[in-house]
Parts: C-alpha cells; sequence; structure tokens
C-alpha cells in the first residue's frame, strides 16, 4: 500500500482507541502496529501524562475535548476520514463499553475452576463457563482487549491481562464438529458446549495421554524427542479408565493409555478449547468424554518442540482408579 493509504488505516485505528464512537470496526493488525510506539505525552490542559495511542475512560467519553484544536487539525481529519461522533453515538459506546465491563467483572466473579486437578487458565474457565460474555470480550470488545479500557493497567482477568489473553472467536460444538466431518475427521467435540479459539500462552499445562508404543519411542530417544500428539487436556488424569472413557480415546488414535505426560506451553500455540464429546468404537463400545481438552494448530509448524517442553519423565497410569 502507499504511505497516504497506511497513514489512514492507523489514523482510523487510532481514532477508535482513543474516542468512544469512533465509526469503524477495530483493526487487529493496526492496532497492534500502534503498540510499537512506547512514547510517553506530556500534561495537556485537562488530559494528564499518557502514553500514544491510549486514553482513560473519560477522555474516550468526551468527543469534545480537543474541539477547540479543530481548526489546526482539521486538515488531518479530512485527509484520514476521521469523522468525529456526536454526542449521542460516544454515548452510547461508552455504555456499551461499561456493560461488557460490568458483564465480565461479575462473571469472573462466578467463574470457578471447571474441574478438580484442572489447569485450565482462568480466562478460558470463564469463556467455557459463560461463551456469550467470552464472545462479547473475542469480537464485540476488541477495545477491551487492547488494554487500554481501564488505562494502562488493562483489563485483568484471572490474573491474566486481556491485552494478553490471546482470544480469537468462539463458535458452537455443533459449527466446529461440522468442520472437522468435512475436513474427513471425527467430532471431537461435546454437543451443546463452546469451542474457544484461543493463544495459550506460555507457562500453560497440559496433560497429554501416550501409548506403551509412544512411550517406548520416547525411551529410545533417551527422553530427548517427546512424542508431541494433536490432543492435550487441562485435567487431571487419574487411571488408564478414566483416560480412555473420559477424554474419548479411539482405539484407532491410541491402542493403550498407559501413561500421561505434564507439558508446559513455551511458545504461544493457537489452539480450540472445549469439551470431549461422545465416541463409539465400531465395537460399539461409547466412550463418553466430557473432559476438556485443547486440539493445537500444527499447520505450518515443523518443531513441536519449540512449543510444548514436558515437565519431568512420563508417569505410568494405574488400570483403573
Amino acid at each position: 500500500m502507499t504511505d497516504a493509504q497506511a497513514e489512514q488505516i492507523l489514523a482510523q485505528q487510532a481514532y477508535r482507541q482513543l474516542q468512544d464512537g469512533a465509526a469503524g470496526t477495530w483493526d487487529a493488525d493496526a492496532s497492534n502496529f500502534l503498540k510499537q510506539a512506547h512514547g510517553m505525552l506530556p500534561a495537556d490542559g485537562s488530559s494528564g501524562p499518557g502514553y500514544m495511542f491510549q486514553a482513560t475512560a473519560a477522555q474516550k467519553a468526551d468527543a469534545n475535548m480537543y474541539a477547540n484544536q479543530l481548526p489546526q487539525t482539521v486538515d488531518f481529519y479530512i485527509k484520514n476520514g476521521l469523522k468525529i461522533p456526536t454526542a449521542q453515538q460516544a454515548a452510547d459506546a461508552t455504555k456499551r463499553g461499561n456493560d461488557i465491563r460490568d458483564t465480565v467483572a461479575q462473571a469472573t466473579l462466578a467463574t470457578v475452576a471447571l474441574a478438580a486437578g484442572t489447569t485450565l487458565p482462568p480466562i478460558l474457565s470463564l469463556c467455557l463457563s459463560n461463551p456469550v460474555v467470552c464472545n462479547q470480550l473475542a469480537i464485540a470488545g476488541g477495545e477491551i482487549a487492547a488494554g487500554d479500557a481501564l488505562g494502562l493497567a488493562g483489563l485483568a482477568i484471572g490474573g491474566v491481562a486481556a491485552g494478553k489473553m490471546g482470544l480469537k472467536s468462539v463458535q458452537s460444538a455443533e459449527q466446529a464438529n461440522a468442520k472437522m466431518i468435512k475436513d474427513g475427521m471425527d467430532a471431537a467435540w461435546a454437543k451443546g458446549t463452546p469451542v474457544i479459539n484461543a493463544e495459550l500462552m506460555p507457562g500453560t499445562k497440559v496433560q497429554m495421554v501416550l501409548s506403551e508404543a509412544q512411550y517406548q519411542k520416547y525411551v529410545d530417544s533417551n527422553f530427548t524427542t517427546p512424542p508431541l500428539g494433536g490432543w492435550a487436556t487441562f485435567d487431571s488424569v487419574a487411571s488408564q479408565a478414566t483416560a480412555k472413557q473420559d477424554l474419548a480415546l479411539l482405539n484407532k488414535f491410541k491402542p493403550d493409555t498407559k501413561y500421561v505426560m505434564e507439558l508446559e506451553v513455551v511458545k504461544p500455540i493457537t489452539a480450540n478449547i472445549g469439551y470431549v464429546g461422545k465416541l463409539s468404537e465400531p465395537t460399539g463400545q461409547l466412550l463418553q468424554g466430557g473432559r476438556t481438552q485443547a486440539a493445537f494448530d500444527w499447520s505450518g509448524i515443523t518443531n513441536r518442540s519449540e512449543y510444548l517442553k514436558p515437565i519431568g519423565k512420563p508417569i505410568l497410569l494405574p488400570v483403573s482408579k
């Protein structure tokens, strides 16, 4: 694109970040580019010092904050297609942002762990327990996810900064399953539940079940090449029987479920996250599912070990518990 086109895109996104009611939809690429500007601006009139392209909630709600300077800046506004919102547009946008924040705060306080022993990040626990709120955060609440809605501290949910929580989108299990079936795979998600697409951040821990063959291959590599598959769970795995049933591990994927390996995310990795659906073996045996699972997006990644690191050696699971 030309310099003029780039300036227009960045100017419009900057205005969205500073002004409630600004036109257009959130541009994540432009927002990420603007984050590279770390300069601190001096106090200006009633405005205290602050970082570039960030504003407090009160400043964002005031469409006339710099109206007296418009004669000096009108050419910039016209050239880049910036339209000052009406007082009503600004007020409506401010109310919408406040409603989202209030809903999220209430849902966060009400969120509890999904299952005993879960290591699911709190923000994803919130999303699975309240997908409507999660979808608002991921899509409608773009300005909140940018971390500027509550000032420099950003919006914190369960100790995870909203600007770093990695949420991308939420879909229904039916939508996700339809795509899997279209791609020639088994429907993996529990009906009637949400499936979150998110970026798992470093420090997130998951459990991955290994078959005897996978474990032996790992041993033969002197524990240097872990067998990193496409699926993992955030829940504790108590036994071979529960691994088989709760994670719906079909024989064609795992002929046995003898070991479990704990892994830590060391580099951000995108995954679909949700609940395991019911699956049946060709023999008719029903596997109930119901636990949490993450389906990693390994497309374009050649070295999975750059993203997941084993924590200790695999553990032999009891047959039943």
